[in-house]
């Protein structure tokens, strides 16, 4: 998947008449995580030039699409993971619905959370980032909104909607803000709770990783 990115990312910033890419998954999810699996083979027969490259290639990757000439706009609709976080997260307008469930599940098998997550995993209150880096713990749907990790919330019903709505708008003359607009007519700003955050926060307190554990 990452050399057809690549690709994609050299057509597009080379042709001025694309604006806008929506990034979107093919069915019930957008990204699933099985990109894991890329790491498993070299590691295995200890071929660590190999592991060397992808690391390479796919961070050089993420920095490319955060640079990107087009307006990236992210719809995570099911099953957000792995390195699919790290392909969307830094996009101008990141969507996320009721049916949303966003993890780096790498670090379940011993691997670190990977794609850039430690970045925005870091920026989180209370702890919570730590929580999830070290757990793989699952952010589901609108808490991803209300964590700040996705800009908007939009159920996912009205997301043909808001495709066709953002279709309209979109031309030569598109900007950043036209976009927001159009997203903020079916955004439902309410916020939730996350679950047992005061217990996260308070176990996850600790300066070192010992502390944490103790």
């Amino acid at each position: 998947m990452i050399y057809w990115v690549n690709r994609f990312l050299d057509y597009w910033n080379s042709n001025p008449a694309i604006k806008v890419c929506i990034w979107k998954g093919d069915g019930v999810s957008f990204c699933a995580g099985g990109d894991l699996v890329l790491w498993r083979e070299p590691c295995e027969r200890k071929d660590y030039e190999s592991v060397d490259f992808m690391h390479t290639l796919v961070y050089t990757t993420l920095a490319r699409i955060k640079n990107m000439n087009p307006i990236q706009i992210s719809i995570w609709n099911g099953f957000v993971m792995g390195g699919g976080v790290g392909f969307s997260i830094n996009s101008k307008i990141r969507i996320a619905t009721d049916s949303s469930t966003f993890a780096m599940p790498e670090t379940a098998v011993g691997y670190m959370p990977d794609s850039g997550s430690t970045v925005y995993f870091s920026r989180l209150r209370n702890n919570l980032g730590l929580y999830y880096a070290l757990t793989g713990g699952k952010i589901i749907g609108r808490e991803l909104y209300t964590l700040g990790l996705a800009d908007y919330f939009v159920p996912s019903e009205r997301l043909d909607e808001l495709e066709k709505a953002l279709a309209e708008v979109i031309d030569e003359n598109v900007t950043l803000e036209k976009l927001k607009k159009v997203v903020e007519k079916y955004h439902d700003p309410k916020q939730e709770a996350i679950e047992h955050e005061a217990v996260i926060s308070e176990a996850f307190g600790g300066k070192t990783l010992k502390e944490v554990f103790a």
